[in-house]
């Protein structure tokens, strides 16, 4: 008969050969069943680890070398908020799981020298490694290991310290379908590695990577396969908008904060097939609002905040783009006319729309036209007790409302809580008011 499972083991739904182990509460006389629960349990093909604690991990893998024991059946392993593995226990786990073929690291303070370990998992395809708050990372050397990895499919290497040296290394995984660059300062030098050697990309993220019109240039000269850009925060400019526009493939654009202006969506015109597009922070005015919506309209997704569109660039997309389900027009001094005109996209879902002048007649159209808004943030607007009953009163599938900073009174705020069971206490921000 099988012992007892460990309290600091959970199997993950009815998987049985899937679990993750929480080390934070275990004491050291807790490693022998431990040991034990690895003996019996030979299936696992999933290891999750959170909240290590050093010593004791130490005690099973010394029991677990002593018998000659692994889990070579694993092919996912994840950690979770790990900040205190050094490299040489890093590596010991990685010998005990030598067939893994997905790895993520979440909230991880990992080294170049843990990314010189990573490397000795030869069968991996998948590595996700989100960088840690500290802003340590793999760095060009961990990038340098990684890049020996050659069955490599998908890379997720954000906030990691990895510069354009790096990005050359990286360039050496052919077969990458997918990569996540972003955060990191690969610069043209390094962005110029990666598109002329990793020609199956369909999935490219390079934001904030001090990025220039050159880049643009040479992702759209090589990447040919690339359905999903994401090149938001760099400087790309009117002239590297006008090259990212000849990429007529692309189904997905995210080119926030990017200097464009009005020219800059001139020069997308031609990305027909677009169906989700971010361009907040770009200046492009109603002008640019009225080329959005004259030319994409594919388009269900569209992001376009803080663009200084008005009534009138809003009232333009909504007339022309009548699938869009998900709306970001916050902080463009949109006011009840805009409002009312958003009321048109009865096929919304998602509406993003704080930091605006909207009051209750604008909110008045948005409440009783939008049946199946499921979110709707009006954060820091100009909505009365009126307007919020009209939400109250229309918005049945709301599970995420943010009203806060609007003019309406703590006795209809208070209403909410009780008037809307389905919206979780983090999905309901109604808590600070103007009386």
């Amino acid at each position: 008969m099988k012992r007892k499972i460990p309290a600091s083991i959970e199997f993950i739904g009815d998987h049985r050969d899937r679990i993750i182990l929480n080390m934070k509460n275990l004491q050291p006389e807790d490693s022998g069943e431990i040991v034990e629960f690895f003996r019996e349990n030979q299936d696992l093909t999933y290891f999750r680890v959170s909240e290590l604690n050093p010593e004791i991990l130490n005690q099973i893998l010394d029991h677990l070398e002593k018998k000659a024991f692994s889990l070579k059946r694993v092919t996912k392993w994840h950690l979770f908020d790990i900040n205190n593995m050094d490299a040489g226990l890093f590596g010991r786990l990685v010998s005990l799981m030598p067939n893994v073929e997905s790895f993520i690291a979440f909230n991880c303070l990992l080294t170049p020298d843990h990314g010189k370990e990573i490397s000795q998992l030869k069968s991996l395809e998948e590595i996700e490694i989100f960088g840690h708050p500290s802003g340590s990372g793999i760095g060009d050397t961990g990038a340098d290991a990684i890049g020996q990895l050659e069955n490599l499919k998908s890379l997720v290497l954000p906030n990691s310290g990895v510069g354009s040296q790096g990005a050359a290394f990286l360039s050496n995984l052919r077969q990458l379908g997918h990569l996540n660059i972003s955060e990191n300062r690969i610069e043209d030098e390094g962005l110029m590695a990666i598109a002329k050697n990793l020609k199956n990309l369909g999935y490219l993220d390079v934001r904030s990577a001090n990025l220039g019109p050159e880049s643009a240039q040479m992702i759209e000269a090589y990447l040919k396969k690339l359905l999903f850009l994401r090149i938001s925060d760099n400087h790309l400019g009117n002239e590297g908008a006008r090259i990212i526009g000849k990429m007529t493939k692309l189904s997905n654009l995210e080119i926030a904060k990017n200097d464009l202006g009005h020219e800059g969506v001139q020069g997308l015109c031609k990305l027909k097939n677009l169906v989700f597009l971010d361009i907040r922070d770009n200046r492009i005015g109603k002008e640019g609002a009225k080329l959005i919506a004259e030319n994409f309209k594919k388009l269900v997704s569209l992001l376009i905040g803080n663009n200084d569109i008005g009534d009138e660039g809003i009232t333009e997309i909504s007339e022309k783009l009548k699938g869009l389900y998900y709306l970001d027009a916050s902080s463009n001094n949109v006011g009840d006319k805009g409002a009312e005109s958003i009321g048109r996209l009865k096929e919304m879902v998602h509406l993003r729309l704080q930091k605006n002048k909207i009051g209750d007649e604008g909110i008045k159209i948005i409440a009783q036209n939008l049946k199946k808004l499921y979110q709707l943030n009006l954060f820091d607007n100009a909505i009365r007790d009126a307007g919020a009953r009209e939400i109250i009163d229309n918005l049945k599938e709301l599970r995420v409302v943010v009203l806060d900073w609007n003019k309406i009174s703590k006795s209809t705020m208070e209403k909410f809580e009780h008037l809307f069971p389905n919206i979780s206490p983090e999905g309901l921000s109604v808590t600070r008011y103007r009386e």
